[in-house]
Order: structure tokens, then sequence, then C-alpha cells
């Protein structure tokens, strides 16, 4: 059985950015194969120039990221694969974000508000390995 393992810099369409650790199992040492894997890591928010311009972003905290999933792998050629792989992600993060409040009395004090933020999903992925 072979086993490999691979870290990766992973930058998302978002506009996040994303460090984990990529883990892959292989069933079976065969040219086609299915396979298990887990990634797990930390979500670093990065806050892109236009949400600057639309709201007042005060802090903005990353969180846990995990990946894991079943596939398969079908060789094209010497070194080149083909790869199918169905799993379940989730990702959080956080931000607080201080929204312009018109005040025509003294004392007014502007509203923050805390958006905590859970995303799973179903990934169906392809990729080409070499």
């Amino acid at each position: 059985m072979v086993c490999r393992f691979r870290s990766r810099i992973r930058l998302l369409l978002c506009a996040k950015r994303t460090f984990f650790l990529d883990l892959r199992k292989d069933i079976f040492n065969k040219p086609l194969t299915p396979f298990i894997y887990a990634d797990g890591g930390y979500h670093f928010p990065w806050i892109k120039d236009e949400d600057k311009n639309r709201r007042f972003i005060i802090d903005a905290k990353g969180g846990l990221y995990y990946d894991i999933g079943i596939g398969y792998e079908l060789s094209l050629m010497k070194n080149k694969n083909l790869l199918f792989s169905a799993g379940y992600s989730y990702k959080s993060f956080s931000e607080n974000i201080k929204e312009s409040v018109v005040c025509l009395a003294l004392g007014c004090t502007p509203n923050i508000d805390h958006y905590d933020y859970q995303l799973r999903r179903i990934a169906l992925k392809v990729g080409f390995s070499f």
C-alpha cells in the first residue's frame, strides 16, 4: 500500500487563503486505484480592496478548515493520472464590520456587527497529477 503525504498552500477563488496539510491513502498498489483523503488546516481571511470601499471591516479572524472524502485515480500515461473525488468540506471564519451611522444627537455609538461564517459543502473534484 502506498501512502502519500503532501502539504501545500492553495489560493481560493473567493480571495481567501487556506494553509492545509493534504493526506492521501491509496487503497491498492495498482495504476487504477481508489483512495481516501483528508485535508486539514487553517483558513486566513484576506480582505479585498472592493470590500474595504463598501464597508469598514475592523477585524477578521480565520478558522478551521477540513475536507474529507474518497476518490479514484486513473493512469493515463507514465506518471500522468486523472483523479476524481467526492467529499465533505468545512470552513469557518469571522469578521466584525463597523457601519457608518448618521447621528443627530450627541453620544451616538457606531454600529458594529459580528458575523460568524461556517461554510459546509459537498465537494466534487476532477484533477490531473504528473
